[in-house]
């Protein structure tokens, strides 16, 4: 299966994700770096009265030790905010992700080889799958609190976002830390130019790429329709 991560264009960060591509590297951002304010949100109630109760139980009755006690548990039943995060797609022609990430289609966009991608990333630790999209956060229970780290609670915390986003169609990598990771050279097998990606930067990436078996495509309108589509690049 192919898998796509959109880049932009500008001059701010053209050279340095074209740098990353050649050193055949990825890079896993900061949860706090993402554009949607409600990752990593989970819904906590189910563990908040329990504990609410207990407290009461052991002498706490202001408000502000339950907000201290809600807080330390949203903390604990929380993503791992060291922990990076690497967004791809299952598309590569749609116009609002040409639009969000890709510099409002003056970027580009690459296409993997998720098996490949997957197989020989260069960090021990990681988990993978498809973002799930649902109408309300994903509910933690009493024993979860047990199992904060294991993969059933990253599996929550990490791959559930709202349905608003499931355009986005989102394959979802999440690694021990934040930065740059390394993959196998042979799981980048093309490259899409944007419907207006300049010709001079498009003749830079296939200069620097020069060595690399890679296939190049050119997104484009398809005529009397909103839909894109994509044709083979010829020099």
């Amino acid at each position: 299966m192919l898998v796509y991560k959109y880049r932009g264009g500008d001059s701010n960060i053209f050279s340095r994700d074209l740098e990353a591509i050649e050193n055949n590297e990825f890079y896993s951002a900061s949860i706090q770096d993402l554009n949607d304010p409600c990752e990593g949100i989970t819904d906590t109630r189910r563990i908040q009265e329990p504990l609410r109760f207990i407290g009461r139980k052991i002498g706490m009755g202001k408000k502000e030790d339950f907000d201290m006690l809600d807080s330390n548990t949203n903390e604990v039943l929380s993503i791992d905010r060291s922990r990076g995060i690497y967004s791809l797609s299952k598309n590569h022609l749609d116009e609002l992700l040409w639009a969000h990430y890709a510099n409002s289609h003056k970027g580009f966009c690459l296409a993997y080889d998720l098996d490949k991608l997957l197989l020989n990333i260069g960090c021990k630790y990681y988990y993978s799958d498809n973002v799930k999209y649902k109408k309300s956060p994903p509910k933690v229970g009493f024993f979860d609190m047990f199992n904060a780290k294991e993969k059933r609670m990253i599996a929550k915390y990490g791959f559930c976002k709202s349905k608003r986003w499931e355009y986005e169609q989102e394959f979802r990598i999440i690694t021990k830390n934040i930065g740059l990771h390394s993959y196998s050279s042979n799981a980048l097998k093309g490259i899409y130019f944007g419907y207006k990606m300049e010709d001079r930067q498009k003749e830079i990436v296939i200069a620097k790429l020069k060595n690399r078996e890679l296939d190049y495509y050119q997104i484009k309108l398809e005529k009397s329709s909103y839909k894109l589509i994509s044709q083979k690049y010829y020099q």
